[in-house]
């Protein structure tokens, strides 16, 4: 794998070599959820993952978060729009009960069916744009020379932030919410995001991007904030693997990455 276009991968473990040989298990189903800020590629990527798979006859379906579910739907209308006003907590709430709806409804099911989901967005869109985006001056920008092309770490640095993490994570788990096996994150810098938001949105309008100056100093926090959970020790346990890529390649050359990346894990 291109090391320049993925960050914080970890060498697999050696497994443990038995006296006896194993018998292999049938595929197992997975749950994959692709995660960015606006404008980071994460659909194109889901759009070439669906093709790969296909061509390599993997049973697969493809859901999003909100949405994919009746439930789901209706929810999606009221929080991506303005006509009802909304509190920070009522909208954590209505996020978290699609997701919940989202996983006995259709997650849990394909996964005993072992089939590999595509999820767009999950639990990480929910911490980023309840908890973080509201809280940016908690996020501690760290020079460092090993983070894509800004070269800097950022971390939470306050701990009643990270409680509120904890809590909306605990209301996930304790709620039936299921873990992913992998999270893939794509990081892109401020120029790309810019670029890619005024040749993509212009003129949508809804609750979360608009063209306003306030919306797009939110979407700037949470491409910041998302970079805070592509973390290797992932601190927060949201997934079995949490795993950045950098999203300001070319699609194809991007893709490239997320396909190594998924092969591990089907």
């Amino acid at each position: 794998m291109d090391q320049q276009l993925t960050t914080n991968l970890q060498p697999a473990p050696i497994p443990y070599s038995l006296p006896f040989p194993m018998p292999k298990k049938d595929p197992k189903g997975r749950l994959i959820v692709f995660e960015g800020s606006d404008c980071c590629g994460k659909s194109s990527q889901i759009e070439m993952a669906k093709e790969w798979l296909t061509s390599i006859q993997r049973e697969f379906i493809v859901c999003r978060d909100p949405g994919s579910t009746a439930l789901g739907e209706e929810l999606r209308k009221i929080l991506k729009g303005t006509s009802i006003p909304l509190s920070a907590k009522a909208q954590m709430l209505l996020f978290t009960t699609s997701r919940i709806q989202l996983c006995e409804e259709i997650i849990a099911p394909a996964l005993e069916a072992r089939k590999i989901v595509l999820c767009d967005r999950y639990l990480p869109s929910t911490l980023v744009y309840q908890v973080l985006v509201r809280n940016p001056e908690f996020i501690k920008k760290e020079p460092t020379p090993n983070t894509l092309t800004e070269h800097f770490k950022i971390t939470i640095n306050n701990q009643t932030i990270l409680n509120a993490l904890q809590n909306v994570i605990q209301l996930h788990y304790s709620s039936g919410g299921l873990k992913p096996d992998v999270i893939l994150v794509y990081n892109i810098d401020q120029g790309t995001f810019l670029m890619r938001r005024k040749s993509s949105r212009a003129g949508e309008q809804d609750r979360f991007e608009n063209d306003s100056s306030e919306s797009l100093s939110s979407l700037e926090k949470a491409r910041l904030s998302y970079q805070t959970l592509s973390d290797p020790k992932d601190y927060l346990n949201l997934s079995e693997s949490i795993i950045g890529i950098d999203g300001t390649f070319p699609k194809e050359i991007v893709f490239q990455s997320t396909k190594e990346i998924i092969k591990d894990y089907i």
